[in-house]
């Protein structure tokens, strides 16, 4: 064995490890003042100084500025965060991303390369980060949990630390573009001592972690009389209120600075910087907070669910992400229609004429206890391959996110 060589290779090693640390801590140090801008606080702390090894780190996730969060709660500890794999493939972020030796993850499979890094950052040393959800919040509330996670934590063997980031998602809901200035807490605890991750069963983790997890923005909003610093407390809105009560008309709600209007009966409602919904007339029907209405959409669709017969067809553009270089390509255009067997892509123009797809895509319901989706499009995979769904309706994809966790939902009662 060449001995310089070798000496070589573990000093670049330890010069790489160096500088994600580095790195880490000025983030962790510019998380901070961030936060304080975005009036974040954080309660529990003296707990985690107790802790001195590797630890994994299970976050709420009420937004994409989690991370931002968590770093501040956490400085100066050091970690490696789990971020879905499609964020790696932005050019500016992907690139952050990897400096920081992030973790890639595919989004509600199972992931074995992400699971053996996990395992391989704890043992040398790291704290790692992730969100059990595996995506943000929809409504402002806590999403499907996959049981695998509980097995993870045992499997890893290490302290579980909570991080309970409440007010996120009021800050920053994926339905708004851009984030509002409010206040978020963010409450830590040891969730898991090392010796109750050998000693408890799987199902005994599942039921503390799904417990843990149980939030809800708009409680907290409320509860606090949280506060939002901005005129558009409505815009964006409508992506995930797409439905009237008033009318029962879909996808005909538009949204404006504070306001939601129906375009097909006229149904208005005003949105409070409390989060407070009113009528804009006395003529108008509305539920009170933005969690309430969402719960009227997704009870309409666990009735049309359980009636049986349910489908959902829409006209789609598929992109396929290229892994060569990390960029989407439109590949064809036809429709994706999801029934209780699970989701279709038929296509009916092919744009790529060296691609394969030239058959019919399925994704099975077994496999969809939910969906990865941003406003426009969702996000499935197979073999490897992951593709986009965009539909050119605002709120469609928040419609088939309920309509699939309802779908699975029901499959597991029959």
């Amino acid at each position: 064995m060449n001995t310089a060589v070798t000496n070589t290779n573990v000093s670049s090693t330890k010069k790489s490890s160096l500088k994600r640390k580095l790195l880490a801590l000025f983030a962790g140090a510019l998380f901070k003042i961030v936060c304080i801008f975005m009036c974040g606080k954080v309660y529990g702390k003296a707990e985690l100084k107790k802790i001195k090894e590797p630890c994994l780190i299970l976050s709420t996730h009420g937004s994409t500025l989690d991370f931002l969060y968590g770093g501040t709660a956490l400085f100066p500890k050091y970690y490696t965060g789990v971020i879905a794999e499609i964020l790696f493939y932005k050019p500016f972020l992907g690139k952050l991303l990897k400096q920081f030796g992030f973790i890639s993850k595919k989004q509600f499979s199972v992931d074995v390369l992400c699971i053996k890094s996990i395992k391989q950052n704890i043992e040398s040393g790291k704290n790692v980060f992730l969100c059990p959800e595996g995506k943000t919040s929809v409504d402002g509330r806590c999403g499907y949990i996959p049981p695998a996670v509980s097995k993870l934590i045992k499997w890893i063997g290490v302290p579980v630390i909570l991080l309970n980031i409440r007010g996120s998602h009021l800050s920053f809901p994926r339905w708004n573009k851009r984030p509002r200035r409010g206040k978020v807490r963010v409450e830590t605890a040891v969730l898991f001592t090392k010796d109750e991750t050998e000693k408890l069963t799987n199902e005994e983790i599942h039921e503390r972690l799904v417990k843990a997890f149980d939030y809800n923005d708009y409680d907290y909003q409320q509860k606090y009389k949280v506060k939002l610093r901005t005129n558009n407390t409505a815009k964006g809105l409508n992506r995930l209120l797409y439905k009237c009560p008033k009318c029962g008309k879909e996808f005909t709600i538009k949204s404006k600075r504070n306001t939601l209007v129906c375009s097909e009966c006229g149904n208005s409602a005003i949105v409070d910087r409390y989060g407070n919904i009113t009528a804009a007339d006395k003529d108008s029907i509305v539920f009170d907070r933005i969690d309430r209405w969402a719960d009227y959409e997704k009870e309409d669709i666990k009735k049309q669910v359980q009636s049986g017969g349910f489908c959902l067809t829409e006209k789609t553009i598929q992109h396929r992400i290229n892994s060569a270089t990390h960029r989407p390509e439109k590949v064809a255009e036809g429709r994706l229609t999801l029934t209780a067997e699970g989701i279709a892509f038929t296509p009916q123009i092919i744009f790529d004429k060296d691609s394969k797809t030239d058959k019919d895509l399925f994704y099975p319901m077994e496999t969809l206890p939910t969906t990865a989706f941003y406003n426009t499009y969702i996000i499935l995979g197979s073999n490897g391959s992951l593709c986009t769904f965009s539909f050119e309706t605002e709120g469609v994809a928040y419609k088939w996110n309920y309509a699939v966790e309802a779908l699975y939902a029901n499959r597991k009662t029959i």
